[in-house]
């Protein structure tokens, strides 16, 4: 990956002031960069003409859970500019059988607004970051467990640029018994400092 133009349907970009990528000067940079860098120094910039695909999925063992309320996001999709539209899809997995559910449309019309604006290398100023918070349930019945999502757009629609995607993923059991050990040890230790 490089941010040095628009060489792809969906091409990297960084916050005017962020170090570049890892693999940044040899082209050789991931979606994994982009989507796990703290701050949200990095995003995905697409063109305002292509149409493309991205499934990105969660680590092993990991899955997104549905609380089985359509009106409760399990999914927030940030997009800079808060003028594009897009599609999502779950990624399923089921008896090791991989499959997608029915795409959902997301209108820019349904982005609100996140009170942070970003500034990358590509554009002259910030623009606004919107978040667009779609629920499992209006993906229609789901059959084993969610691993990812299949984010999607068409030449019509604006060319999202793609901040970061977050839900309410649930972890393997081993991280709950660790993260369970944390909290203990913390819990500890706030009853001998009071």
């Amino acid at each position: 990956m490089n941010t040095s133009g628009n060489k792809y349907a969906v091409n990297p970009d960084r916050r005017d002031n962020a170090k570049p990528m890892a693999g940044e000067s040899s082209s050789t940079g991931t979606l994994r960069e982009v989507f796990t860098a703290r701050p949200l120094d990095y995003i995905l910039d697409s063109e305002d003409c292509a149409s493309w695909s991205l499934d990105l999925k969660l680590g092993n063992g990991q899955f997104i859970k549905s609380d089985k309320n359509s009106k409760t996001p399990e999914i927030a999709i940030l997009e800079r500019g808060i003028y594009s539209d897009l599609k999502v899809k779950a990624i399923v997995s089921n008896g090791g059988q991989i499959t997608t559910t029915k795409s959902v449309f997301l209108s820019r019309t349904a982005q609100r607004y996140t009170n942070f604006k970003l500034d990358t290398l590509e554009i002259a100023g910030a623009q606004m970051v919107g978040v667009l918070g779609p629920s499992l349930d209006s993906l229609g019945p789901i059959e084993g467990q969610v691993i990812g999502l299949q984010i999607s757009s068409d030449a019509s629609y604006g060319g999202p640029d793609q901040v970061g995607v977050a839900t309410n993923t649930v972890p393997e059991p081993g991280t709950m018994i660790a993260l369970g050990a944390g909290l203990a040890a913390l819990a500890r230790r706030r009853r001998k400092t009071a």
